[in-house]
């Protein structure tokens, strides 16, 4: 094992100094154990490194540091089984598949020929970084690293589409139909305020006067005779006077 210093980075992996000013070069495939896209997505130049001498060519010296770390493949026929369906994130989109991270240690592929395309469909049309969509595991390979996938349920992801956008559109057409079949409140009917307020605000004589008013016609015209009969006494008064 060597202590080194990294001193530069390219897209195939990073050199890096150790003892007195030997240079060796760590390749892409032997810094972790998950796959990379760049060594700059881990390393910076001047970051301090450990590895272990794998190769030497000549004057060049080939080092691995994922050897110093515990394979997580080991540990993947434990967690992963062939034909088990798993969610998985895309990494990245190639003509000829999918990387796919299962973890953050374990990551497969799905080749294009298990993605089920329809005729004339592209897979970058189909399919986008970041997405998570469900995956079965077709083969296990833990001595070459190595997780093959297949797109699950067997349906083409443009199949995939139309069942998910089908049942969206049935989940708001029911949740329509569960409000608009909601029970409404009955009406009941209101007292109308102005006459309330005027009915309240009436004082006892005009209550009284109200009354009044509501006589029936035989009451008036008892009242009326009754007026007669007391003019025509008055009047039988005056003439015995006169008399």
């Amino acid at each position: 094992m060597v202590d080194g210093k990294i001193t530069a980075i390219t897209n195939f992996g990073v050199f890096i100094s150790f003892d007195e000013n030997i240079e060796g070069l760590i390749h892409i495939s032997e810094l972790a154990w998950q796959r990379i896209d760049s060594p700059n997505e881990l390393y910076r130049i001047g970051d301090k490194i450990k590895a272990e001498v794998v190769g030497i060519d000549g004057a060049k010296i080939f080092l691995s540091a994922k050897k110093l770390l515990q394979d997580p493949w080991q540990e993947a026929s434990k967690k992963y089984k062939v034909g088990q369906v798993v969610k998985g994130t895309i990494l990245k989109v190639n003509p000829f598949g999918l990387f796919v991270k299962l973890d953050e240690e374990i990551h497969g592929l799905a080749h294009i020929s298990q993605l089920n395309l329809e005729p004339k469909k592209k897979i970058t049309e189909l399919f986008n970084t970041g997405e998570m969509i469900d995956f079965e595991i077709v083969n296990i390979s833990i001595a070459d690293h190595r997780l093959g996938l297949k797109l699950a349920n067997g349906k083409s992801k443009a199949a995939q589409n139309v069942v998910e956008a089908a049942e969206d559109n049935t989940k708001t057409e029911l949740a329509k139909t569960d409000k608009t079949n909601e029970p409404n409140e009955p009406n009941e009917p209101k007292a109308d305020a102005k006459a309330v307020t005027e009915s309240k605000s009436k004082t006892e004589p005009e209550v009284k006067k109200e009354s009044k008013k509501k006589k029936t016609d035989t009451e008036l015209k008892e009242d009326e005779t009754s007026a007669v009969e007391k003019v025509d006494k008055k009047k039988a008064k005056t003439i015995k006077k006169k008399e």
